[in-house]
């Protein structure tokens, strides 16, 4: 059996003006690119059992009217590929269900534009199994390169930065404070 797209159409014809909670219907195997863009009134999200893959920017909107004020984010234990920046603009997520065996660090690397979300695990009778904020995963886990780390990062006296092997990850506009440095040639290191 092949993919099965959600697209932006099929968005429209389950979504509407008034909708604040929408569960995708049973059958998708794919989000598509942009497919989730620009429902402003969405608050709720739950992605259902058999989506495999969410597309890169499958949220985001070209405009700011438009902006995304998604809060909740249920994600399957059947979704194992995610495409790049594909929860990008979901700026006000304030809880994200995860599966319990998620990878806190593939957590990170998904919603790290907002330190402030909540991360529920696993799923009990009472709630979560495991709650961590992003930002608390940040912090348990240093291998994650940002603005403040990397503006103490220096080329040597040829040009080259070698990015050091503890990190595993480099987050958005990590590099900017490295502009006006002079490097001419970049070494990233395979944990990367």
């Amino acid at each position: 059996m092949g993919e099965r797209i959600f697209t932006r159409d099929d968005a429209q014809g389950i979504i509407r003006t008034t909708t604040e909670k929408v569960k995708l219907p049973v059958g998708y195997t794919v989000v598509g690119t942009g497919a989730l863009a620009g429902f402003s009134q969405m608050k709720e999200l739950v992605i259902p059992e058999g989506v495999t893959k969410i597309e890169s920017h499958a949220f985001f909107a070209r405009s700011f009217k438009n902006t995304s004020t998604l809060e909740k984010l249920t994600i399957p234990a059947s979704v194992t590929e995610f495409g790049m920046w594909c929860f990008y603009d979901l700026n006000r997520l304030d809880s994200v269900f995860l599966p319990e065996d998620f990878d806190e660090r593939k957590a990170l690397e998904l919603f790290f534009h907002v330190p402030s979300a909540t991360l529920k695990f696993g799923k009990t009778l009472f709630g979560a199994r495991k709650i961590k904020t992003v930002q608390q995963i940040m912090d348990e886990n240093p291998g994650s390169l940002d603005r403040s780390v990397s503006g103490m990062l220096k080329p040597d006296e040829n040009g080259v930065l070698d990015i050091d092997q503890k990190y595993y990850c480099v987050q958005a506009h990590a590099m900017a404070p490295l502009a006006n440095r002079g490097i001419k040639k970049l070494i990233i290191p395979p944990s990367l």
